[in-house]
């Protein structure tokens, strides 16, 4: 064990000597003064560009989708609830997260998850034909933004997140759950022509707090939760713009590239500023995650409830049962000696073939989000530095750049169009 933590403390060591290195030679751009759109939305507007420098930008839960000009400062209707454009928004049962996919050309894909079709919105941003998936269980994927940034090949090809997972088998009495902390995730590319899936890479992702359940006599049955307070980060992975599917590894901050063509690359380990968490850090943390546990709880839903079934006795009916578990917390040297290097969502591939991720921490961003940038290469070429209070919402050719910002009293987003200033460094 001692020799671990020296082999551990050896290799952390010099990844803090490489970051601190390779820091001093990558720039930190700006951005430009943005062009503001006086229109507001409900939700964090989607945008992709189109020819020209307009942008299609949709708002889900405003139910519209919009083609800005390149001010921002005029717009078209291309959908909306009421239908007023002449295309009615296709409207979900439920506000999914329904991102803008490039296609082929200047054409973008849009779920309706009402007709269970995609919808080709054409280089003109108008809502067109729609288009069936080639496995229509899988349609859900792009509605959790924790599944990666999917995309299109160069052939139109659909790469994204497979649906599906681990079912354990049933109890025995006394017989506890065997759960595991990790899944493996395909995936995969679907061609709309032949309906035919084929896996194209995998990544790996932490599972969410889970419950063991054991059946206790007479049918019941109980659970229990051990939370770790800060677990195993998970992969994040997007489709970049020419088809290359980049992921980035969580353990140790490196990305995997599937080209193409078939062809795989694995980066260096990209600089990252490690911070080391000692166990009041660590305790800290617990004690955070047990004032949100207690808080959830006296709101009247205890946390981790779960509406099960059990048996009342050998052949009897099933019937609705209550599942309140009881919550532990993971021995603080099962907690991770460092804040893991990147988050859910961390990578977004911009409109220039670059992926940019977003590190947990860094000593470098001044006042709003810091961005490391990398090519197809897998070569850290700069660093983005975002204004306060912004997020991204697309990214346009040419180091163009959509942010959105959110006020909090009018509980609307404004959308901005920047340009990454290349002419001068970020101080």
């Amino acid at each position: 064990m001692m020799k671990t933590l020296i082999a551990m403390s050896i290799f952390v060591t010099g990844m803090l000597a490489t970051s601190a290195s390779a820091q001093k030679t990558i720039p930190i751009r700006a951005l430009t003064p943005p062009a503001e759109s006086p229109e507001h939305f409900k939700s964090t507007p989607s945008v992709r560009q189109l020819p020209n420098g307009r942008a299609i930008v949709h708002d889900i839960l405003g139910k519209r989708v919009m083609v800005f000009d390149t001010t921002m400062k005029s717009f078209t209707v291309s959908a909306d609830s009421a239908g007023e454009s002449g295309t009615k928004y296709p409207a979900a049962m439920f506000s999914f997260y329904n991102p803008l996919i490039p296609y082929l050309g200047d054409s973008t894909l849009f779920t309706d998850f009402d007709a269970k079709t995609f919808i080709v919105i054409g280089p003109d941003g108008k809502l067109g034909h729609a288009m069936s998936h080639a496995k229509a269980t899988d349609l859900m994927s792009p509605s959790q933004p924790s599944n990666g940034v999917q995309g299109t090949d160069l052939q139109g090809r659909l790469i994204y997140r497979e649906i599906g997972g681990f079912r354990p088998p049933p109890l025995k009495p006394g017989e506890a759950t065997v759960v595991s902390t990790r899944d493996t995730i395909k995936l995969v590319r679907a061609d709309f022509n032949t309906r035919t899936i084929d896996t194209v890479a995998s990544y790996t992702a932490n599972k969410s707090i889970q419950t063991v359940f054991t059946l206790l006599p007479g049918g019941k049955t109980g659970g229990t939760r051990i939370v770790n307070p800060i677990p195993p980060a998970s992969d994040s992975w997007a489709v970049m713009s020419d088809g290359t599917i980049a992921v980035v590894r969580a353990h140790d901050y490196h990305i995997d590239f599937t080209y193409p063509d078939g062809s795989t690359f694995s980066s260096a380990k990209l600089p990252f500023d490690w911070r080391r968490l000692t166990d009041d850090d660590k305790k800290a943390r617990i004690d955070s995650m047990q004032r949100v546990i207690d808080s959830v709880t006296a709101s009247g839903r205890p946390f981790g409830m779960i509406i099960g079934f059990s048996k009342t006795g050998e052949g009897a009916p099933s019937k609705p049962d209550t599942i309140i578990p009881k919550i532990s917390f993971v021995p603080l040297n099962e907690i991770s000696d460092y804040v893991p290097p990147i988050a859910l969502g961390a990578a977004k591939p911009d409109a220039d073939n670059n992926l940019w991720i977003l590190p947990t921490t860094s000593t470098q961003a001044k006042g709003g989000l810091l961005y490391d940038v990398v090519n197809r290469k897998g070569e850290l070429v700069e660093r983005v530095q975002l204004p306060k209070d912004r997020v991204v919402a697309g990214f346009g050719k040419g180091g163009v750049v959509y942010l959105a910002k959110f006020d909090a009293a009018s509980k609307l987003w404004t959308l901005e169009r920047c340009r990454i200033n290349r002419s001068q460094l970020k101080q």
